[in-house]
């Protein structure tokens, strides 16, 4: 009995770290909710891994780091202007609210906490490449 117990918690345990490590980009809303986690973290290289251009297009790993480059100078040289609304402006959560796919576009819906409680909706566009979702804007 103990046997079979110890079986079944190990494929239990294995089925939830595959589907924690995977899946990022298996629907829109993943997708989504992996790159506002990404930016959030500040971490744009990894938010724009999940980025395609409008004609599909996948960015290489030298446009990414490029994207990155560019995104963490703005946000620096806007916190060094004004410190104190830098501060009050940062977003400190996103949650998705709606998801809609047609096809292999979607359009994912989330509302934007800022660190003074006030909140924001926006809308984020997404294509479905090769099998996978990829937030799309990258330039």
């Amino acid at each position: 009995m103990k046997k079979y117990l110890f079986g079944l918690l190990m494929v239990i345990g294995a089925t939830l770290m595959l589907t924690a490590c995977g899946g990022k980009q298996d629907s829109p809303t993943s997708v989504v909710e992996a790159y506002s986690k990404a930016v959030l973290a500040e971490d744009y290289e990894a938010a724009f891994s999940l980025c395609c251009k409008a004609d599909k297009s996948i960015l290489t790993p030298e446009e990414v780091k490029k994207q990155a480059e560019t995104v963490k100078g703005l946000a620096l040289m806007g916190q060094q202007m004004d410190k104190e609304k830098a501060a009050k402006e940062k977003v400190k959560s996103i949650e998705v609210i709606s998801e809609k796919i047609d096809g292999e576009t979607a359009k994912v819906k989330t509302k934007n906490t800022k660190e003074d409680g006030t909140t924001t909706e926006s809308e984020t566009n997404c294509l479905k490449v090769d099998g996978k979702w990829y937030v799309v804007g990258a330039k």
